[in-house]
């Protein structure tokens, strides 16, 4: 019993000093030795690599939108996923359209002045026909009002038709065309104003009371 006992301790012994010398010869870089400083540091590399393709997005896009939204507004949806709510609100006010100042070059200075620089070139040449046709048929009536009145008046009138449904378009297209557009820059942006308002709620029959929450997108 005392030998089988001395062979055992000498076997745990023998295997302790084996593992012990295993132990010292394993490679430093195999070593699964948990590092603080090391783990900041590529927590680091990982912020700063984001923040770098949110950058990197956010200038893309800006060139894209330069060039046009609509031939790139598929690729701009992609790049968006990668821009925080700041990026997003900054990219959506500077390239938002307004439609104030077309509506006034539209109906102050006529054919199509203001949907031209608004972007929108159909209702620019739509209503730069009505006018151009509306002149004419002023011109013409006009002329031949001194042979046959009638047919010059008509012709005057005819024009006068012309030119106020020229200035319905011009009224209206402005403002339709960007809340279109302003539409699908935020889509493609994914960028949505929220608001959430909280209302007190109560109830005089049974005196009760409560709150009402309504979320605006």
């Amino acid at each position: 019993m005392e030998r089988s006992l001395k062979k055992f301790v000498f076997v745990m012994l023998a295997f302790s000093l084996v593992s012990f010398c295993f132990s010292q010869n394993v490679p430093g870089d195999e070593k699964k030795i948990f590092d603080p400083a090391a783990a900041e540091n590529v927590l680091d590399d990982s912020v700063s690599q984001e923040l770098s393709d949110a950058d990197k997005a956010f200038s893309e896009i800006k060139t894209l939108l330069d060039d046009g939204f609509e031939k790139n507004k598929i690729r701009i949806s992609e790049l968006a996923k990668n821009l925080d709510y700041k990026q997003k609100l900054n990219l959506y006010e500077q390239y938002e359209k307004s439609a104030t100042e077309p509506f006034f070059l539209n109906v102050l200075g006529g054919w199509g002045m203001g949907s031209f620089i608004q972007g929108n070139k159909k209702s620019g040449l739509v209503q730069l026909s009505f006018d151009a046709a509306a002149l004419l048929c002023v011109i013409s009536g006009s002329v031949i009002s001194n042979r046959e009145s009638a047919s010059g008046s008509a012709l005057i009138v005819c024009g006068g038709g012309l030119y106020l449904g020229g200035l319905f378009t011009a009224c209206i297209s402005p403002w339709v065309f960007a809340s279109d557009y302003n539409d699908q820059l935020r889509d493609s942006l994914n960028f949505y104003h929220s608001k959430i308002s909280v209302v007190p709620l109560v109830n005089p029959i049974d005196n009760s009371y409560g709150f009402v929450a309504k979320i605006s997108l």
